[in-house]
């Protein structure tokens, strides 16, 4: 009788098939998230990095908002960042003596069937120039 009780407590420990199933299911799906989301939140951090150094630079934060989006542009080339509209994305404002650079922008990732997941991104930068 011992032994049986043993053989119950050993097959409650191996967990059941469909449980096991269950969690691969959900760990397969956030590993599956996670590799389709990661690339823009690292375009996103390479672009404010961009934004922060050219924003920086007395040269660059100078310019006209036309060379500035160009500047912007050409560097999002360099990182290897293509199909961006930085026309739409990239707001300059020189005014007062201040510069004010906006980046806004949203991305759609297609999640399955006609469901999309839409990253909806936004950093402002303000610089006073003398």
């Amino acid at each position: 009788m011992a032994q049986g009780g043993n053989g119950m407590h050993l097959h409650k420990q191996r967990g059941s098939f469909i449980g096991w199933f269950i969690v691969i299911v959900i760990i397969l799906g956030i590993a599956s998230l996670v590799i389709r989301l990661a690339p823009h939140y690292i375009d996103h951090r390479t672009m404010r990095s961009i934004l922060e150094d050219m924003v920086a630079d007395d040269r660059i934060a100078r310019e006209n908002a036309a060379a500035f989006r160009r500047t912007f542009g050409e560097r999002l080339q360099i990182n290897n960042i293509r199909d961006f509209n930085v026309a739409e994305a990239l707001t300059v404002e020189a005014r007062a003596g201040t510069l004010t650079v906006d980046l806004s922008y949203e991305v759609r990732e297609p999640l399955f069937g006609n469901a999309d997941l839409i990253l909806t991104f936004e950093e402002s930068f303000e610089r006073v120039l003398r």
